[in-house]
């Protein structure tokens, strides 16, 4: 019996992989809500926070900053489980952008969690509102951190407009936002995935050579189990934004689609 692991998540958390498919779609979708929220907010300020899926890794909601038009532009402020969260902190955070931009646009993902290890759902949201699965894991879909993270606003910057909504399941399924490169990249793989069962077995594995992605065959042990973090140089070190090898990571998987003075189309 030969085994064989295709990749496909929209975390793009996989060890091995540069990229995974379904991440490209997804991140274009977060990528285009982010965008659209921020020309709203242009024109009617106050806070705005999304919250995207990923437990423990935060390439998508990174994916927030790919179509920023300008330095001006949302998300201001990016939230990743790779780094602890401080509500203190957030809050501090918001103020200084609003005081800089007069608007400000957050992107958290739902998997962050406090310096202790405790996701910050666990600690915003009262335990009786709170959703496990059947392991006891906490759910974070499930639970109500958006209306939590409005409290934690409505209290730390009482009198300041904010929204927070949680983008949920669409950007893994929404129809309006299929990446072509994904959909190939997912046949591919699918189809090198047939050859990798006639040599024996392994995983399926999406990686760059530097000028294109490339089909190889890993080991299945370096895989299964295994969880891929974004990597802390993607941020920047002192402040909650994507550093320039963060955006550039991004910008080759999610190139712009718009340009400040350009239309819409």
């Amino acid at each position: 019996i030969a085994f064989v692991h295709a990749p496909k998540t929209i975390d793009n958390d996989l060890e091995e992989n540069d990229h995974t498919p379904g991440f490209i779609s997804a991140a274009e979708f977060v990528a285009g809500a982010f965008l659209s929220v921020d020309l709203d907010f242009r024109a009617l300020p106050g806070i705005y926070v999304g919250i995207v899926m990923g437990r423990h890794a935060g390439f998508l909601t990174a994916a927030a900053a790919a179509w920023q038009l300008d330095p001006d532009s949302g998300p201001h402020l990016v939230y990743v489980p790779e780094r602890p969260f401080s509500a203190a902190g957030f809050i501090d955070d918001v103020r200084a952008t609003l005081d800089r931009h007069k608007r400000c646009i957050v992107a958290v993902s739902e998997g962050v969690s406090t310096a202790d290890g405790k996701a910050l759902v666990e600690s915003l949201v009262p335990p009786d509102k709170l959703e496990r699965d059947a392991h006891g894991n906490v759910k974070l879909s499930g639970s109500d951190l958006p209306a939590a993270l409005e409290r934690a606003l409505a209290e730390g910057l009482p009198g300041k407009r904010a929204r927070v909504d949680a983008l949920g399941y669409m950007p893994r399924g929404y129809i309006g936002a299929i990446s072509a490169v994904d959909a190939q990249e997912a046949f591919d793989a699918g189809a090198f995935a047939v050859t990798v069962a006639e040599q024996g077995g392994g995983s399926v594995a999406l990686q760059y050579d530097g000028t294109r992605t490339v089909l190889k065959k890993v080991p299945l042990k370096n895989v299964a189990g295994k969880t891929r973090h974004m990597p802390d140089h993607f941020m920047k070190p002192d402040v909650n934004q994507l550093s320039d090898a963060g955006m550039a990571y991004l910008k080759r998987l999610v190139p712009e689609k718009y340009k400040v003075g350009k239309p819409f189309v």
